[in-house]
């Protein structure tokens, strides 16, 4: 087959004209294999199609001018069923994608690391993620993964907490594209940043080059008052990977709530967490000043003095 060949999940509506089209075969699992295929799309997977991984990294290793991936279920099958998958497997040898440059998931992070762990991507350059709602995230793969590719390093990260998904997005320096993003699906801001505190430490190496941290806020409508306040611990597990972070910029919404957790308790070390921090930023009114008081106070103490400025909601709009 001549020119770019794409490939879609039965039901989508292919631009290009079928002979240039592959299709997993709905209710059967059956992905047919096109050597010359550029892209790959699989969106909203139903059950009754699932494959495991192994199943789909045989035929991936079949398609080295792979340049566009999307591997997208329509719902969750549970990281205890896939991890079973995994250790029923006859071990399959690591294959190579000379070619991916772009990657979007949709599923638990078993699966995820099941492909991750016998994949290189080595000019991978944007990867997006979105996981289902699970209690815990291990992701040690994907850590290796961003080592080994193209994927740019981060000097920004917006992290905001919406009704139904906490997403973190990475930029690099001086742009305004993301070339690294995950969505971790889960409704109250409790679970939201202990899902996030979990999946960003595993990222630590990663993170610490970042400078500059913005979170938003918007308000849960389905969350009861006590979903809403997030213990101390919680807010300091998901700032203390970015180590080197110079600025933070924080929602009026979350001031209240993040400000007490950065100041130290007794016997914790003022410069424990944020030890490089220069800038703090918000939105809001007197309050949400008089919320930081306590500690730029205690860094001005400890000789590590850092400038409070307010911001525009605009600021936080992008």
């Amino acid at each position: 087959m001549e020119g770019r060949i794409k490939g879609y999940l039965v039901g989508e509506t292919p631009r290009e004209s079928p002979a240039k089209s592959i299709v997993l075969l709905r209710g059967t699992g059956a992905l047919l294999t096109i050597t010359g295929l550029i892209t790959l799309w699989l969106n909203d997977i139903p059950p009754s199609a699932y494959f495991s991984p192994s199943y789909l990294l045989t035929r991936l290793s079949l398609m080295p001018q792979l340049e566009s991936l999307a591997i997208r279920f329509y719902s969750p099958l549970p990281n205890r069923d896939v991890e079973r998958q995994l250790w029923d497997t006859p071990f399959m040898t690591h294959i190579t994608l000379p070619s991916l440059r772009i990657v979007s998931f949709k599923g638990v992070s078993a699966y995820l690391e099941g492909l991750l762990a016998r994949t290189s991507a080595p000019v991978l350059i944007k990867l997006g993620i979105e996981l289902f709602n699970q209690l815990t995230f291990t992701v040690p793969r994907l850590l290796q993964l961003m080592d080994t590719s193209e994927i740019p390093s981060s000097s920004v990260v917006r992290l905001a907490f919406d009704n139904d998904f906490a997403e973190f997005k990475a930029f690099p320096k001086g742009r305004e594209i993301h070339y690294f993003k995950v969505r971790m699906m889960c409704r109250h801001l409790d679970w939201q940043v202990s899902s996030a505190a979990q999946f960003l430490g595993a990222l630590h190496p990663v993170l610490s080059a970042v400078k500059q941290l913005t979170l938003r806020h918007i308000k849960h409508k389905r969350s009861s008052e006590c979903h809403n306040e997030v213990d101390r611990t919680l807010w300091r597990q998901l700032l203390r990977p970015f180590s080197n972070l110079k600025t933070l910029h924080v929602q009026g919404e979350l001031v209240g709530k993040l400000a007490r957790s950065l100041q130290a308790d007794d016997g914790e070390p003022s410069l424990e967490l944020l030890p490089n921090l220069k800038e703090v930023g918000y939105s809001g009114g007197d309050d949400a000043r008089d919320a930081f008081t306590p500690f730029i106070d205690e860094r001005r103490v400890a000789g590590h003095p850092v400038n409070l400025t307010i911001l525009d909601h605009s600021e936080f709009s992008r």
